[in-house]
């Protein structure tokens, strides 16, 4: 399948979201965009959604309740991204939010939107949390290792998750190996893109 190069993921807000019963109401609306090349993806990230669900949200079109993937199909996303994390939890098992999403739960989630015929884009950050160009942190279990050893973490950590999929029939459309690299990963044995940087993500081991 050719994308033409158009590669942009177009976030399109579409849902009213209710917590805890409140009594809230809001409009929002937002129509499919007519004329666009059927290759031109057209996406959400859906990486909170269990845990806001988990936590009592709720989307709702016309007043009636709906699974949120039925209604962005309905207005016209096609591909979805899921951001997945190492080990999401500080030292007490606490989570650090923004969805909390580890290798089991993006594995549940990317199978929840292959059933309504999404396209996937898996999004590695290699990390416990957020990273960008300003923090690569490395995982808590892999601050310690050698850098052949970090290769081999790479290679296990994400080969387990795509392993599970493929196990399951999917397979994605996408795989972003890094989250925003423009300054390396895993810092500092992969920071900038030296050897570090192309050594991690260049070698066989991914």
């Amino acid at each position: 399948m050719s994308l033409r190069g158009k590669w942009p993921f177009v976030v399109l807000l579409v849902c009213i979201v209710l917590f805890g019963g409140a009594d809230v109401k809001a409009a929002v609306t937002v129509e499919p965009i007519a004329g666009l090349d059927d290759h031109f993806i057209k996406g959400a990230d859906i990486s909170m959604l269990p845990e806001i669900e988990e936590n009592g949200g709720r989307y709702y079109a016309d007043g009636e309740q709906i699974d949120p993937l039925v209604l962005l199909q309905e207005k016209g996303v096609n591909a979805v991204r899921i951001r997945i994390w190492v080990d999401p939890y500080d030292e007490n098992g606490n989570p650090y939010g923004g969805g909390t999403v580890d290798g089991q739960r993006a594995v549940d989630l990317a199978k929840r939107a292959h059933s309504h015929g999404f396209q996937l884009l898996l999004d590695f950050h290699y990390s416990d949390f957020w990273t960008d160009p300003g923090k690569q942190f490395k995982p808590k279990s892999w601050e310690h290792y050698s850098f052949e050893e970090l290769k081999d973490a790479i290679y296990h950590h994400t080969s387990n998750v795509l392993g599970q999929l493929k196990d399951a029939g999917i397979i994605p459309e996408m795989v972003q190996v890094g989250n925003e690299i423009n300054a390396g990963m895993l810092w500092p044995d992969g920071k900038s893109w030296g050897e570090g940087t192309v050594n991690l993500i260049g070698s066989p081991h991914c």
